[in-house]
C-alpha cells in the first residue's frame, strides 16, 4: 500500500509541476548483487517496457558456460547488439561483467552516444550476496577493476539504497524538463 501512495503522489507531483520525459531505451549496468534487474523491474510496471536481463537469457542457452566468461562475454554483446537493433523501447539489465570485453565497452560507449540511457547501480553489496555470485575474481578485485570502467560508459549513476520504486522517481526527474 505504501509503494501505491508513494507513486500516486510523485505521479501527481509531475503531472502539475513538471513535463517528463523517460528514455526509450534504457541500459542498467553495474557490479552483481546491486539490484539492476530489481530496479529494471521497476522501470517495466511504470513503463510498460520489455526488460531484457542477458545473465538470465543466456544462461539459460545450454551452448553458454558460466566458466567461459570470454565467450559469455561476447554472446552478452551479441545480445545487447541484437535488442537494440530490433526492440525499442527497452529497458536491459547486463551482466555484472559486461564491461570486462573492450569490445562491449566500444558498443556500450556508441550506443550512449546515440542516446541510449545507460545509468551505472551502484551500492554496498552485502557479504552473504557476494558468496553466491559465481564469478571470475574476488568482488572485491572485480570492482577496482570494473568501476572506472561503469563511469566512463553511463549517462548518469543510481545509488541503490532505497525501495525500489525510487528509482522511477529519480529517472523521472533525472529526465525532466
Amino acid at each position: 500500500m505504501r509503494k501505491i501512495l508513494i507513486l500516486m503522489s510523485l505521479f501527481m507531483y509531475l503531472n502539475f509541476n513538471q513535463s517528463f520525459k523517460i528514455p526509450k531505451r534504457i541500459i542498467l549496468i553495474g557490479m552483481p548483487g546491486v539490484g539492476k534487474t530489481t530496479l529494471g523491474n521497476e522501470i517495466r510496471k511504470f513503463t510498460n517496457y520489455p526488460l531484457f536481463d542477458t545473465d538470465k537469457l543466456l544462461l539459460n542457452n545450454k551452448n553458454v558456460l558460466t566458466k567461459d566468461w570470454i565467450r559469455f562475454r561476447e554472446k552478452e554483446g551479441k545480445l545487447i547488439k541484437e535488442i537494440d537493433e530490433t526492440t525499442f523501447p527497452y529497458i536491459l539489465s547486463t551482466g555484472g561483467g559486461v564491461v570486462d570485453s573492450v569490445e562491449n565497452q566500444k558498443l556500450l560507449s556508441k550506443l550512449a552516444k546515440s542516446g541510449v540511457c545507460i545509468v551505472n547501480i551502484v551500492r554496498e553489496v552485502p557479504d552473504e550476496v557476494k558468496k553466491t555470485r559465481i564469478l571470475p575474481d574476488s568482488w572485491e578485485n572485480l570492482y577496482i577493476k570494473r568501476n572506472k570502467l561503469y563511469r566512463n560508459i553511463t549517462s548518469c549513476c543510481y545509488t541503490n539504497d532505497k525501495n525500489p520504486v525510487y528509482f522511477v522517481s529519480w529517472l523521472l526527474q533525472k529526465f525532466s524538463y
